[in-house]
């Protein structure tokens, strides 16, 4: 069973990915995790050193590693990942893709003390929600085609990984 995680920056990809992988046995991968640790750079280096189509190149080479490598894991994608490459068709064509919702509001809350998301790096507080949201508007078609949309508004956190693959796969 192969279930991709996915959305906006701040959206809970990772911190529900290893909720459900540890609550269900499962193996968890995060995507930039993964990709930071064979390129040996963080994701900001790669993006101030080769740019991002660099990276969004070694984001599907090592998205596809991870799909052929594990039979089974729970993998938070990085809040790009379907929108190049084809790369949601990979993953839907993998397993089971969610797409976690949540509020421009409650992103920016989340992710304004993080400079180091190479997409927001040096957009202030105020502008913040502006780009968060066009970005949004960008991926929004892409995210769209996930096998479940999950809105993280309203769900019960203290059950949520419990009853996730139930629910959603």
């Amino acid at each position: 069973m192969q279930i991709f995680l996915t959305g906006m920056m701040g959206c809970g990809k990772s911190f529900w990915g290893k909720k459900i992988a540890e609550t269900h046995q499962m193996p968890f991968f995060d995507l930039d995790t993964y990709i930071e640790q064979k390129a040996n750079k963080t994701i900001t280096e790669i993006f101030a050193q080769q740019g991002e189509p660099y990276f969004r190149a070694l984001e599907h080479r090592y998205l596809k590693e991870v799909i052929e490598n594990n039979p089974s894991f729970i993998l938070a994608t990085g809040g790009g990942t379907p929108c190049f490459y084809h790369n949601m068709t990979i993953m839907k064509t993998a397993g089971t893709v969610c797409y976690l919702k949540v509020d421009i509001p409650i992103l920016v809350k989340r992710i304004s003390h993080l400079n180091k998301r190479p997409l927001i790096v040096g957009i202030e507080i105020n502008a913040l929600n502006d780009q968060l949201l066009a970005l949004y508007l960008d991926r929004k078609k892409i995210y769209g085609q996930s096998d479940h949309m999950i809105d993280m508004n309203q769900i019960d956190e203290t059950t949520f990984a419990e009853n996730f693959i139930k629910n959603y796969v």
